[in-house]
């Protein structure tokens, strides 16, 4: 049962549509014309029963009561029954005055497609054999789910430490997950080797009831990979803390975590992309949703759920990570994503950059221009679809050539090297690539900024630690590469140019424990040479990271920003840093909305004196004065549609 939108404006005009998919008890469609019936605890439904085709009935829920009876704003709760069998799911209905409101459209059909799904189901079924081990194979991939002896009473076999998941066409290419722990703030759920359990098959999915009648642990078969639930059926402590679910991974394969969102990939021997580990999303049986927080310490794993969201969530909860090829488990056959833009201001216009895989397999960076009306300039067009994966890009603009340079990290010698390309204000890629950083080891996340004082881009990324190369405006590398900071475990610079002092600042987070990420910063010369010392812009023993930064020119001085856990959730905070490379004031939250809001950018706008903020969460951002300062609440972010196969259209 879902809703679509999820979030509808309080008044008479506001609906939104409840599509219901109503199986019997072989899990097929019920028959036509089956009748269900709907009552909601707000609002008001247009239908109060339905009839099923195909197994799919519609309902429409009005914010408004009707006859001018008042806006009520809260959450609806719309109940449909069947016979004796109920589903329920929440609708927010928000104030239309308030700051920050996103609605998103209606779509026209269903949000699922039952005879695909029995299709997939029927495909990768999974197997119990006589000694209790569960195993599927999907298009790709095998799966194996055993119990070690101390859970099932019999003689483990050789790898039996729970999930073995391996991809058919590369033998070497293996991931083992064994369950370790399972609590609710202090008080423990599940450690394993306390209860006896046994594995049973339903169609696609493994099922392991970890606690009987309170925690199971399942893996459905999908096409691209395996599906991994931990199901809550109750909540079994309110108010005693946040879910944190553990466990250890047995790979051959170099962790890395990305994000929460992004979760973890696993890297090959090479230094390529094997496997990946989804971020994951806790959901309630209403259908509200959130993301969970991921931390890796060597290859153990930590899944942790936010006690305040269970508090208020419908049971049961499932927390649900995707473990497979990293491009079919995060966006399909045809996915474009990590998108960056650079302003023009001689034509006032933007160059978007992104990483595109419509040619099959391997990922390219695309690019387009970006009229100040919305408006598409031209075509999509390749600035690198070179052998291999070519990921994370980033892009500046230099006025002095009418040029943009685009960089990324790029995996055709067999590792991650920093790679860029020129693009002229037209969107015609010029010169020949540049190999920024083309040595042995890593190189990821690269960030670039155009110094108008030398007539220069700097490039940054990390490769272990913060490192940097100057690039001139024919391409050419003016010098060796350097050190910005000589700690390890340094992660996703970013950089800003400050022409008034011919100076950059630099910015990363550091990881210094399983759960403490910080923010830093260093001052850097046009001409490399380091300024001052390292900063500190978060607080010790915090969790921050994915820092942002944007220069002022009106008052000499940067905006750095980025996400913070420190309120229990995913927050976007921020730091004023002169041009001198001292703090101005304390930290401030720039939005602390109720959920997460991740990976933050940031622009300065000098003709308003103001930043622009935005984040991933409701497709919000914040406009915030040069003192640290808000303006106004959160706004509307709206968007064209950048990327399409042929000639793009805006939507």
């Amino acid at each position: 049962m879902h809703a679509d939108p999820r979030r509808i404006l309080a008044g008479d005009a506001s609906e939104t549509r409840i599509w219901v998919l109503a199986l019997d008890a072989h899990g097929d469609p019920v028959p036509d014309g089956a009748p269900l019936f709907a009552e909601t605890t707000l609002g008001r439904l247009t239908e109060r029963s339905a009839l099923t085709r195909a197994g799919v009935a519609r309902f429409t829920l009005v914010a408004g009561q009707g006859q001018g009876q008042g806006e009520e704003t809260g959450e609806a709760i719309v109940t449909v029954r069947a016979g004796s069998a109920t589903a329920r799911v929440a609708v927010e209905i928000v104030d239309p005055n308030a700051l920050g409101v996103r609605i998103s459209a209606a779509p026209d059909g269903p949000p699922f497609d039952l005879p695909a799904e029995r299709a997939e189901a029927a495909r990768h079924p999974v197997a119990v054999d006589r000694a209790g081990v569960a195993e599927a194979s999907g298009e790709s991939y095998t799966m194996r789910f055993d119990l070690p002896a101390c859970l099932s009473g019999r003689q483990a076999q050789a790898g039996g430490e729970g999930l073995t998941f391996s991809l058919s066409h590369r033998a070497a290419i293996t991931l083992g997950f064994a369950l370790t722990h399972v609590r609710i703030g202090e008080h423990p759920l599940f450690t394993r080797g306390d209860h006896e359990a046994e594995v049973r098959a339903e169609e696609n999915r493994a099922v392991v009831a970890r606690v009987p009648g309170l925690l199971e642990e399942e893996y459905a078969a999908l096409d691209g990979g395996i599906e991994q639930s931990f199901v809550l059926h109750r909540h079994p402590a309110p108010g005693a803390g946040d879910l944190v679910i553990e466990g250890q991974f047995h790979t051959a394969l170099d962790a890395r975590r990305l994000s929460d969102e992004e979760g973890i990939v696993f890297l090959d021997g090479a230094g390529r992309e094997a496997l990946a580990y989804t971020g994951a999303v806790v959901r309630d049986a209403l259908g509200r949703e959130t993301v969970a927080r991921m931390a890796l310490d060597g290859g153990r794993v930590r899944i942790t759920a936010p006690g305040a969201w269970l508090d208020r969530a419908a049971f049961p909860v499932v927390v649900d990570p995707l473990i497979g090829d990293p491009t079919l488990v995060a966006g399909g056959a045809n996915w474009s994503g990590k998108p960056a833009l650079a302003y023009n201001p001689d034509d006032d216009e933007w160059l978007a950059v992104w990483q595109d895989n419509r040619n099959g397999g391997d990922h390219d960076i695309y690019g387009q221009r970006v009229r100040p009306d919305g408006t598409l300039g031209g075509s999509n067009f390749a600035i690198v679809a070179a052998s291999g994966l070519q990921h994370t890009p980033d892009v500046a603009y230099s006025a002095a050539a009418g040029e943009y340079l685009a960089v990324w990290k790029d995996d055709r010698n067999g590792n991650w090297d920093i790679y860029g390309r020129r693009v002229t204000a037209g969107g015609a890629v010029t010169g020949t690539e540049i190999a920024v950083c083309a040595t042995s080891g890593d190189q990821l996340y690269p960030a670039v900024a155009y110094q108008p004082a030398t007539a220069e881009w700097l490039v940054v990324w990390n490769g272990g630690r913060v490192q940097g190369q100057r690039v001139s405006l024919t391409g050419t590398l003016v010098m060796t590469d350097f050190l910005i900071s000589q700690n390890t475990a340094q992660n996703r610079p970013d950089v800003a140019a400050n022409p008034e002092d011919g100076e950059y600042l630099v910015v990363w987070h550091e990881q210094s424990g399983p759960t403490d990420y910080r923010v830093r910063a260093r001052r850097v010369g046009a001409d490399g040479a380091l300024l001052g010392s390292e900063l500190q812009l978060s607080p010790t023993g915090g969790v921050a990271g994915w820092p942002r930064v944007a220069y002022n020119g009106n008052d000499d001085e940067y905006l750095v920003v980025w996400q913070d856990g420190r309120g229990g959730n995913w927050d976007i905070y921020g730091q004023r840093v002169t041009a001198g490379g001292v703090l101005t004031g304390s930290n401030f939250a720039i939005s602390s909305l109720a959920g997460d809001e991740t990976l933050p950018s940031i622009a300065w706008d000098g003709r308003s004196g103001r930043y622009i903020v935005g984040w991933q969460g409701w497709g919000l951002a914040q406009r915030v004065w040069a003192d640290g300062t808000l303006d106004g609440g959160p706004v509307d972010l709206t968007a064209a549609a950048l990327c399409g196969p042929t000639t793009p259209t805006a939507r």
